[in-house]
This record gives structure tokens, C-alpha cells and sequence, in this order.
């Protein structure tokens, strides 16, 4: 919904690009006495120089598919009808800082082309618990969803934990120009890195079932991750500045990106299973899954926001700050694999069937950027 409403935004502005560029001609000012009062007016950068700049963020990352219980509640009675409420649980994303840091250079008597190197780093990591429930409670029950045939059935408790570390670096190529008295426009093109590492761990005190429904402890199970995207691609898009003064303005921008990179994926199941007998028989058992793979993935990033600007030294030098609320979107970016067994009735075998996840992955929150070009 807010790219939406960033795309429409984008949609206006550009056809009042238009309408003034074609009431008004190429030029903002006509060649008058007071030209150099409009080009005061209306600048919005220095001519030629060096930029400095870095933001802090405080962000939110979320990602689908991290989900590691389920908590099931049973009303009702078998003599009318049972009720059977399922809830999934998984981490309970928090807050995290991070921080972008650019340099970049305006070249002289181009056309305000610019270059800039920027690289931005944020990690986040989160944890989230459910609290003892017995084995014998029959109305709630806690069920593993990491291959339960090992970390049980069900548990009496669990806990699960989720880390992040993001980086990107991007060598940026921009052209800052006016359409209009008030209105700016910086399209730009980037070749971008991304290293995206993450790690995940669910533990359980779990139990499973033998002797027809007869729950048998196994103790304590783990599913424990880890996976990285390494990849390189294109950045293409463009800010927009509505400009309400000389010194301030709204910012609004939206870039998509094209990635091609590879996939490292290490796993290990820790746990056990009981098998029938009198007295039952616990046996411990631990699995690994392991995989690397090249894919093309896509990522959306937009934000909003207001800045303020100041020019000294005759104009030649500016700084700057804003905030902004920003949103970015990375497609398809956890690569977790679930395992299930599947039995063979007529011939007792049995097998472990890959189950991929494949959940988006989403940041979003407020950054606050400071600026110096010189």
C-alpha cells in the first residue's frame, strides 16, 4: 500500500514536471536583470565540490517463514464438538540501530552530475519463549514445527532466536536538475553489493509419541541455521524534492534492484525418537542439511521525509539535515529448508522430504541523515 502511495506521489510530480517545462521552457529564469535572484531561489546544490554524509537508522527487520511453534488450544469435548485454535509463533522482531556512511565528489561544469560510494550497515537479532506446559495437559499442547520426527511431537517448552547482519555498498552515478521553480529531480543508477548473513536456532524440551499415544520424553532438541546472500547487481531510480524554501524541502524517492548472487545454507537437527517396547527405547539422532546455489533476486526501497539545507562562503559550501521513514523490501531472501518424514506403509521405509520456505525479508524505520558539500 505505501509504494503505492509513493507511485502516485511520483505519478503527480511528473506531470507537473511536464506542465512546467512546457509553460516555461528549458530555462527556469528569463535573461533579465533579476536572473540571479530565480537561480538563488532555485539552487539546490553547490557547483562543483566534495560531499560528506551519514545517517543513523533505527530500524525493524521482519521476515516471513521464521515461525517455529505451534500452540494448540482444544475446547469442546468428543461427545459434542472438539474446538481446535491454532496459533504460530515466531520472534519477536525488535528495534535495532545501524548506519549509513557516503562520500562523492560533484564534477565541475557538468551539469550537476555526481558520484557517490555509499555503504550502509545494520544488524538486528531477536529472541522469543513460550513457558512450561505439561506433557499431560490435554486442552493445550505445543508442537514443534522443525522436523517434529526429532525435536518432538510435541514439547513442554521451547525457544527460538534470529540474527541479521546487512551490508550493502553502492558506487552511485546521479544528475541533480530543476523542472520548475520548486521542483528538483535526481535520477540516479548504482552498481550495488549486498551481503546478507543470517542465523537461526529453535530449542525444545520435547517429547514423542509411541505405544499407540503414549508420549515419551526425548529431551532437549535443537534446529539450529545459517545462511548468507552474497550478490551483485543494479540500483536504478530517482528522488524528488518539492521545495517549500530556500532551506526547506520534501524528499520522496524509489529505487528498484536486480541482484545475482549465491546462497550458502548449513543446517543441523539435533534430537532423538522413542520406539515401542516395554520399557520404550530413546534413540539419539542428529541430522545436517547442506546447499549452495546462484539466484536472481529483486528488492523495492522507498522513502519519505523533510530536509533542511543551509548555504555559506558565497554558496559554495551547504549543509544539510533530514529525516525520512524508509521501507525496503527484499524478495525471497529466507532460504531455510523444513524437513518432513514420510513413511512407506507397504514396505516400512521411511524418508525425509526438503521443504523449502522462501519468505520475504522487510526493513523499515527512521533515518537521519547529516550532509557537507564543500
Amino acid at each position: 500500500m505505501l509504494i503505492h502511495i509513493y507511485s502516485l506521489f511520483f505519478l503527480i510530480t511528473m506531470l507537473c514536471c511536464i506542465n512546467n517545462y512546457a509553460n516555461e521552457g528549458k530555462s527556469i529564469c528569463e535573461p533579465t536583470d533579476c536572473s540571479h535572484l530565480c537561480e538563488k531561489k532555485s539552487s539546490n546544490s553547490i557547483d562543483q565540490g566534495f560531499v560528506i554524509r551519514g545517517s543513523y537508522l533505527f530500524y525493524q527487520a521482519m521476515e516471513e517463514g521464521l515461525d517455529y511453534l505451534q500452540k494448540l488450544h482444544l475446547g469442546g469435548s468428543p461427545a459434542t464438538k472438539i474446538l481446535a485454535d491454532v496459533k504460530p509463533e515466531g520472534p519477536d522482531f525488535t528495534w535495532n540501530n545501524g548506519f549509513e556512511v557516503g562520500l562523492g565528489y560533484i564534477f565541475p561544469q557538468r551539469e550537476q552530475w555526481d558520484v557517490l560510494l555509499n555503504w550502509t550497515h545494520y544488524q538486528t537479532h531477536c529472541e522469543s519463549s513460550e513457558p512450561f506446559i505439561s506433557p499431560t495437559d490435554t486442552n493445550n499442547t505445543l508442537k514443534p514445527l522443525w522436523l517434529p520426527f526429532l525435536t518432538g511431537s510435541l514439547a513442554s517448552q521451547s525457544a527460538v532466536h534470529w540474527l541479521m547482519h546487512f551490508n550493502t555498498i553502492d558506487l552511485t552515478l546521479g544528475r541533480n536538475f530543476f523542472i520548475g521553480d520548486w521542483l528538483a529531480m535526481h535520477p540516479q543508477v548504482s552498481l550495488r553489493g549486498a551481503w546478507i548473513n543470517q542465523g537461526y536456532s529453535a530449542g525444545y524440551l520435547g517429547a514423542n509419541s509411541v505405544n499407540n499415544g503414549t508420549y515419551f520424553p526425548v529431551g532437549p532438541t535443537t534446529f539450529m541455521a545459517h545462511w548468507q546472500y552474497q550478490a551483485g547487481g543494479l540500483r536504478f531510480g530517482s528522488d524528488a524534492e518539492w521545495f517549500l524554501s530556500k532551506n526547506f524541502a520534501l524528499i520522496a524517492n524509489l529505487y528498484g534492484s536486480i541482484f545475482y548472487g549465491k546462497f550458502i545454507i548449513e543446517e543441523t537437527f539435533d534430537g532423538g525418537f522413542g520406539v515401542s517396547g516395554a520399557p520404550p527405547l530413546l534413540i539419539l539422532e542428529s541430522g545436517s542439511f547442506h546447499k549452495s546455489f546462484f539466484r536472481v533476486r529483486p528488492a523495492l526501497e522507498t522513502e519519505i521525509g523533510i530536509r533542511w539545507q543551509m548555504f555559506f562562503s558565497n554558496e559554495e559550501r551547504r549543509a544539510m539535515i533530514g529525516a525520512y521513514y524508509g521501507l525496503s523490501y527484499w524478495f525471497n531472501q529466507n532460504m531455510l529448508v523444513n524437513e518432513f518424514l514420510s513413511l512407506d506403509i507397504p514396505s516400512g521405509n521411511s524418508l525425509l522430504t526438503p521443504f523449502p520456505v522462501e519468505g520475504d525479508l522487510q526493513l523499515h524505520g527512521l533515518r537521519i541523515e547529516g550532509r557537507f558539500d564543500f
